[in-house]
């Protein structure tokens, strides 16, 4: 059983939603192509065409047999597979400029509750490739605060979740990292397990700020950046209502935005 409650699981998927698409609900329909070699990203947590993500998402929609699915069936072929399908084929990038695929996977999330209702394809894709893991994770490490659990989840969104679970790194430089990571001062070493979780997480989250910012994923440091503060400021538990700082400004060059996540929405996020 989770170490989470539901309440805490939906609180750590908003933040994540946030950080992808700017909604705290998500958008299921969200879909843009970066300069980052993803191709197509997609979706409510943004899978994308060259991680072999979106091939999976389409074959879970594939499964629940989607209002689109056919039409979708002969782009899902050429997709990219990676090992995590068990399978081989596609192209990375074979996709990216296909303007017809582009919007048949936009009218799929607008026009059919499949692919952009609660706890159907989207939701269950992500659930088991990336969430499942966090949680496992967070158990590996004995993690049990609700902003702890945001981290390492936002981690396996965009890094995968690591080798363990057939895809990226998340967990694996979580365990490069633990190993150099030098603890608290002596006479912290027996306080409250709750400081050393919140001192490890912090140490963790600034070694991702700092990988971050040497990659070509640089820009994308808001999502760290947002959470370092929040750790400042003990939001450990994401108790709802409450806000935190999105740092556009700095990263993408847009206004920094205050946001509020109510009860509203983590009802309105996946339950699993």
């Amino acid at each position: 059983m989770s170490q989470f409650t539901q309440s805490q699981r939906q609180a750590a998927k908003c933040l994540a939603t946030t950080w992808e698409t700017g909604s705290p609900r998500g958008k299921s329909g969200h879909l843009v192509v970066l300069a980052d070699g993803g191709g197509i990203t997609y979706g409510k947590l943004q899978t994308t065409e060259n991680s072999g993500g979106l091939y999976l998402m389409l074959t879970k929609y594939r499964e629940l047999n989607g209002i689109f699915a056919e039409a979708l069936e002969p782009y899902r072929e050429q997709l990219y597979r990676d090992k995590r399908s068990g399978e081989v084929g596609g192209t990375k990038n074979v996709l990216t400029k296909n303007k017809e695929f582009r919007a048949l996977l936009q009218k799929a999330a607008a026009e059919d509750p499949l692919m952009s209702g609660f706890g159907q394809a989207q939701d269950q894709f992500f659930e088991e490739w990336f969430f499942a893991p966090a949680l496992d994770i967070c158990t590996h490490f004995g993690l049990t605060l609700p902003l702890s659990l945001a981290a390492v989840f936002d981690f396996c969104i965009q890094s995968g979740p690591g080798d363990q679970y057939n895809d990226g790194r998340a967990r694996d430089r979580l365990q490069e990292w633990h190993n150099t990571y030098p603890g608290l001062e002596e006479e912290d070493a027996t306080s409250d397990p709750t400081l050393r979780e919140k001192a490890w997480s912090i140490y963790m989250l600034e070694q991702r700020h700092a990988f971050l910012g040497s990659g070509s994923h640089a820009w994308s440091r808001y999502r760290t950046k947002s959470m370092l503060e929040m750790m400042a400021n003990d939001q450990w538990a994401l108790e709802a209502p409450f806000t935190f700082t999105f740092f556009k400004q700095e990263f993408l060059k847009y206004p920094d935005k205050e946001i509020t996540i109510t009860e509203i929405d983590l009802a309105a996020t996946y339950v699993t």
